[in-house]
């Protein structure tokens, strides 16, 4: 009885296949970015906007740390970590003399001439601004973002005008 050889049934072709891999991947790669950017931009977005809105809501409804500018520059001047490690994401109320106002922000100087360190109190809603001139006396709430990378300003955002 003659035995039938397995091996020399023809072979099937795996070309298809591999063909059929690579546009499947390459569609589901194109999907993926294109379609998935959008929406992570949006669910970061969202995200981005319920946090402000918190930190706005922090920063009405906490008990804030009082310093005067020329205080907070001059923690920050004299010992950096530890003014970042005090301020920095803590709700506070800054008193100090505007040196400049720039749409949407309060530059609060330290009162020392040579000084160039300001206080920035940046200010969502910008109708607060007209209230203020140069050269007066303010108290500012907001939530401390500690010293800019760059210049010598400290900043605050989410910002208040304190009665």
């Amino acid at each position: 009885m003659p035995s039938k050889d397995r091996s020399s049934s023809p072979a099937k072709s795996k070309t298809p296949l591999i063909i059929g891999g690579i546009i499947g991947g390459s569609v589901l790669i194109g999907l993926f970015c294109c379609v998935c950017p959008v929406g992570l931009y949006f669910l970061l977005g969202l995200g981005a906007r319920k946090q402000q809105q918190e930190l706005a809501k922090d920063v009405e409804e906490q008990l804030p740390m009082k310093v005067a500018a020329e205080e907070l520059i001059r923690e920050y001047t004299d010992n950096e970590p530890r003014a970042k490690k005090t301020y920095t994401g803590k709700v506070v109320q800054v008193e100090g003399i505007v040196a400049r106002i720039v749409e949407g922000r309060v530059e609060l100087k330290s009162g020392k001439r040579a000084d160039f360190w300001t206080v920035d109190c940046y200010f969502d809603d910008r109708n607060a601004m007209p209230s203020v001139s140069k050269g007066s006396s303010v108290r500012v709430k907001g939530i401390c973002e500690g010293r800019d990378s760059i210049d010598a300003r400290i900043n605050i955002r989410k910002c208040k005008l304190v009665n």
